[in-house]
């Protein structure tokens, strides 16, 4: 089933937001910021993912379309998440946002590269 936009952001709307642990590094671009807190499980696999980031609908919607898919991955299969992969699940994205996917990303990797190696 294909999710849109609407969908992710609905999503995060109706869990709790903030994050029971904070992101280690934030990234930031003209008027946005994200970040996004990674936790291992004792494997090795990404366990628990959270984020924060600036309200903007379209950002929200993307940082859960990331952390969605990288939980339970390991970092190294994390670290092949691209904008262009998430913005291909999301033609409905308006050109002017579509920058919101390179800074979710960015911060998902900014986050990888705290772990522990």
């Amino acid at each position: 089933m294909q999710r849109d936009v609407y969908h992710y952001f609905q999503q995060a709307c109706r869990r709790k937001l903030e994050p029971h642990f904070e992101p280690q590094a934030f990234v930031k671009d003209d008027d946005a910021i994200a970040g996004f807190a990674i936790r291992l499980s004792d494997h090795g696999a990404i366990e628990e993912v959270q984020y924060r980031c600036t309200t903007c609908m379209t950002l929200i919607a993307l940082c859960e379309h990331a952390a969605e898919q990288i939980r339970g991955a390991k970092p190294d299969r994390a670290r092949e998440l691209t904008a262009s992969g998430i913005l291909g699940s999301h033609p409905e994205i308006p050109v002017s946002r579509r920058s919101r996917a390179i800074l979710a990303t960015s911060a998902v990797q900014a986050a990888l590269d705290t772990l522990p190696i």
